[in-house]
């Protein structure tokens, strides 16, 4: 059920107030015009006295309507209150429990930190090439356990010393230039440089070396490629070897075929001269073969040589089908090309080199009695020369 509003309820007992104000004073007036004194006076203090009674009762009476209205009030706030639970013991709890969660997860963090460093440590020194950090100044801060295997020096004598008093005298130069380029961002291939060991061992090692601006560090991952390196110059001695075997006796067949065209031991028939000087062209080639096999190191450096210059396209199709013609007429293969006006920048020994490559291949795979084709194709600045055969062809899963 609903209350009413406490200026409701005032509105009764102070709407008497003022009437009996307003009676009090109409008897006052009225007094005035009375026959005599006393009874004016003895009207006034009724009056007075009328007004005070009246006042005080209708003040007892608001006071109880009032209280009437407060206490239920009062008790209801009483009530909710000791329903309420008590927040301080709750939000000390509360921190409490924050705490120990906040501990917790602390000390997970740092127990998962250390056993992620341990792991990485034992990855570290099990790897088989040396890893180490930097700093600015190019001083060694930090080594894996295989530095050591590697160097033979102890890795505590190595902390704070100059990685590039590591490398041998002649490559020191290179190997800083190395690190002030890997410094300013240039993601250049990995480096070689040699370093000497505490044996008196010289390694070959290969360097890949990433900055880390905001640590101001340089991390190095160092791989021990000396095996590969003696692989490579046993080879290059091999090849030299086997290329000076080879030139001595071609050349002898060289001034062989030589002696034969001049005539010196004896006249040959046109037909002869013919595939005489065949036989010139293919030991020339052979000879020039020989040449590029002594220089395979500069091949694969990339630093090959060519000799480019203006050359016709028939005379590199016209001397790679003479090198050629021979094995072509064993298998009663007819070589047929167009003729051409057209002039390349190219270098003609080596084009001839790749042409007859091509052809000699074509005449390999081809049946007999086949035509093999030298086709010319001019697109835009470019000339192609293909070679069309009647062979097999490659299958499309061995194109690279």
């Amino acid at each position: 059920m609903n209350s009413p509003k406490f200026s409701n309820v005032l509105v009764f007992p102070l709407s008497l107030l003022m009437l009996n104000s307003v009676a009090c004073i109409a008897i006052c007036f009225l007094a005035r015009s009375g026959p005599g004194i006393e009874q004016r006076f003895a009207i006034n203090i009724g009056a007075f006295l009328f007004y005070l009674s009246s006042t005080a009762i209708l003040l007892v009476h608001a006071r109880k309507l009032v209280l009437e209205q407060i206490e239920p009030k009062e008790e209801a706030i009483s009530i909710l209150l000791t329903a309420l639970p008590d927040r301080a013991a709750e939000s000390t709890a509360t921190s409490e429990w924050n705490d120990k969660l906040l501990s917790h997860l602390a000390t997970a963090a740092v127990n998962e930190i250390e056993n992620l460093r341990q792991a990485t440590e034992v990855i570290a020194d099990h790897s088989s090439d040396i890893l180490c950090s930097v700093n600015e100044a190019l001083r060694i801060c930090e080594l894996n356990a295989s530095a050591e295997r590697i160097w033979h020096f102890q890795n505590i004598s190595l902390i704070g010393t100059s990685i590039i008093n590591l490398a041998i005298p002649t490559d020191r130069t290179a190997l800083q230039e190395y690190f002030e380029s890997s410094k300013e961002g240039v993601r250049d291939q990995a480096h070689v440089w040699q370093v000497k060991t505490a044996s008196g061992a010289i390694l070959d090692l290969s360097w890949s070396i990433e900055w880390s601006n905001s640590l101001r560090t340089f991390y190095c991952v160092g791989t021990d490629i000396s095996a590969l390196k003696q692989v490579e110059r046993l080879r290059a001695e091999i090849t030299a070897m086997v290329g000076h075997d080879l030139r001595a006796p071609v050349s002898a067949m060289s001034f062989f075929i030589e002696g034969l065209l001049a005539n010196e031991l004896g006249t040959l028939n046109e037909k002869g001269t013919a595939q005489l000087l065949r036989c010139k062209e293919n030991v020339q080639q052979m000879l020039r073969l020989i040449s590029q096999l002594l220089d395979a190191e500069k091949i694969e450096a990339g630093e090959i040589e060519v000799d480019v210059k203006i050359v016709p396209v028939s005379a590199i199709v016209e001397s790679s089908v003479n090198l050629v013609a021979q094995l072509a007429e064993k298998k009663n293969q007819k070589i047929v090309s167009e003729e051409s006006s057209n002039l390349v920048f190219a270098d003609f020994d080596r084009s001839v080199q790749i042409l007859t490559n091509l052809l000699s291949n074509a005449i390999k795979f081809s049946p007999e009695a086949s035509t093999i084709t030298v086709k010319e194709t001019v697109s835009k600045e470019l000339v192609s020369i293909e070679v069309i055969d009647q062979g097999p062809g490659i299958a499309v899963e061995h194109f690279h």
